[in-house]
């Protein structure tokens, strides 16, 4: 699974409840539904966040880390998980988590990264 956000959404429980929006993808990798995890975009990763990636064997490239190359070793057949803030607030400014005063990913740099063209197919 690949997951493009600015938050992980790993949280074990936020705010009393273990089902929330910051919650998905820890019920996921708890419940092995998905083989593998790559985040990319994260601009939020707390410390608990973090032991969740370590716990789960996540792979996270923060977004000051943001390159294209982690495409290569995905794997297929991919689901793709997107939430709009992990756009550069510039690009996505309704948003209702966004992250002002973070850089996100600019979709004018993505299309002329060659990233656009992957599709899954080698």
């Amino acid at each position: 699974m690949l997951h493009l956000d600015a938050h992980a959404d790993l949280y074990d429980n936020f705010q009393d409840n273990p089902y929330s929006h910051a919650s998905p993808l820890a019920r996921i990798m708890e419940n092995d539904l998905v083989q593998s995890l790559t985040q990319v975009g994260i601009r939020t990763l707390n410390s608990h966040q973090k032991q969740q990636t370590s716990r789960f064997g996540i792979t996270s490239i923060e977004m000051k880390h943001f390159h294209f190359d982690f495409l290569k070793s995905l794997q297929t057949p991919l689901y793709i998980s997107v939430d709009l803030d992990v756009l550069d607030p510039a690009f996505a400014p309704g948003v209702s988590h966004r992250r002002i005063n973070h850089t996100g990913i600019n979709p004018h740099a993505s299309k002329h990264s060659g990233a656009h063209r992957w599709g899954g197919h080698r």
